[in-house]
This record gives C-alpha cells, sequence and structure tokens, in this order.
C-alpha cells in the first residue's frame, strides 16, 4: 500500500487499517491465485452484506459479528487486487459505494432480527421494524447528500474536519471508529447477555443524533447557498 494512503487510513479509519487491512493482506494472494477480478471481490462483499440478517437468524450475535468482518475485509481486498494488478473498471467506485449502503442497511436489519428474536419488550416486538427504520433514515441522509454533491459538486456529510479537542481525531474518525467498533463486538456481547434490544435502542439513538447533527451543518450551508445564488426579478 502507498505510503500517504496508509498514513490517511491510519488517521481516519484505525480499525480499518490495524485490523480490515492486515487480514485483507493474508487473503489477497488467493483471490491473485484464483483469478478473481477486483471487482468480483466487491461482488462478493455485496453478497456477504445482504446475507447479514440471514446471519442473524440462522447464527445469532456471533455470526452476524463474522459475517461483518467477513465483509470488511472483502472491502479491503478490492482495493488491494486494484493496486497490485493496476486493473480498474469504471464500475468499481460505483460498486464500491453500493457494497457500503448495503452493509449498514443489512446490518441494522440484521441487529433488528436479534431483538425481534430476542423478544424483551416493545423494542424486542418490533425489532424488525425499528431497524428498517434505522436503515431508511440513514438511506435518506446518503441519498440527500448524493443529490446535493451531483448538483453543486459539494458534499455535506457526516465527516466534520474539526477535531473533538486540540490536537485530537475528527470527529469523523471517532465516529466510523465507534460503528465498527460496535457492529463487530456489539451483536455477540449483546446477544450473550440478552440485551440486543438495549443495542438496537442505542443504534437507533446514534443514527437519529447523527441524522439531527447532519441536518444542522446541511441546513447552514443550503442557506449560505441560497443567499449566494438567490436573484429578484
Amino acid at each position: 500500500m502507498p505510503p500517504a494512503k496508509a498514513a490517511g487510513e491510519r488517521a481516519t479509519d484505525p480499525v480499518v487499517h490495524w485490523l480490515y487491512r492486515p487480514l485483507s493482506f493474508a487473503v489477497t494472494p488467493w483471490f491473485l491465485a484464483l483469478r478473481i477480478s477486483a471487482d468480483g471481490a466487491t461482488l462478493l462483499s455485496i453478497g456477504v452484506a445482504a446475507a447479514l440478517p440471514l446471519a442473524a437468524w440462522a447464527g445469532g450475535g456471533a455470526a452476524l459479528a463474522a459475517a461483518a468482518l467477513l465483509f470488511q475485509v472483502l472491502d479491503c481486498v478490492d482495493g488491494n487486487l486494484a493496486r497490485v494488478t493496476r486493473e480498474r473498471s469504471g464500475i468499481g467506485d460505483f460498486l464500491d459505494g453500493v457494497a457500503s449502503h448495503l452493509f449498514w442497511v443489512a446490518a441494522f436489519v440484521a441487529v433488528g432480527v436479534l431483538a425481534q428474536a430476542e423478544g424483551q419488550g416493545w423494542i424486542g416486538g418490533h425489532g424488525r421494524e425499528i431497524g428498517l427504520g434505522i436503515a431508511a433514515l440513514m438511506l435518506w441522509q446518503r441519498r440527500t447528500e448524493d443529490r446535493y454533491e451531483a448538483a453543486f459538486r459539494e458534499r455535506i456529510d457526516f465527516a466534520p474536519a474539526a477535531p473533538v479537542g486540540a490536537g485530537g481525531p475528527a470527529l469523523g474518525t471517532v465516529c466510523r471508529t465507534l460503528e465498527h467498533l460496535v457492529i463487530l463486538a456489539g451483536p455477540p456481547v449483546a446477544a450473550a447477555l440478552g440485551g440486543v434490544h438495549w443495542l438496537l435502542a442505542g443504534m437507533a439513538t446514534y443514527q437519529t443524533l447523527a441524522t439531527a447533527w447532519w441536518l444542522g451543518r446541511f441546513g447552514r450551508d443550503a442557506a449560505r447557498r441560497r443567499a449566494a445564488t438567490r436573484t429578484v426579478g
């Protein structure tokens, strides 16, 4: 991996750098030996992402965490393959975006499936609906970000550049790290303790607050752009 990319990944996505990427380096030679392209690895990751709810239903929290880890490793493998083979198709970046969106949608639904199977309280009784609701909220936010970027060539996403504290990591980095740790460790631990409904409640609260934070940033920028381009008469 190029040193600049490794340094950037280490700063913005430490879980990717220290966990997923090393595992992907061990797996990549197998893909090269089987002549699987970068796009092929991405399509395989899409299949794994789509199977997350099935993994939760059939194997519980541990199976969901294992499937989530497999997806993230495959998400690194496709980049490894593209750099090694120097081969990249025009649709590769699009497929990579589809895979990422699908993963988080499926992860929310999968935790909802676990909570429904656990069946504790109102949250457990409506786990699948809550999971789908979180997924819809996340997709609406991402879709709005995409449309805004297509219209104005500027993206307003939940990744503020300002650090949490002087010399500290950016808030976006902290949140991404938390998200990865929760989807990897949360399901098996919560399932073992009988608290998947609390995990789902926490994920719903987090996504709602994250969307509200993003709406504030998005609204300010949209108002600024409107004021700068408004004409009368």
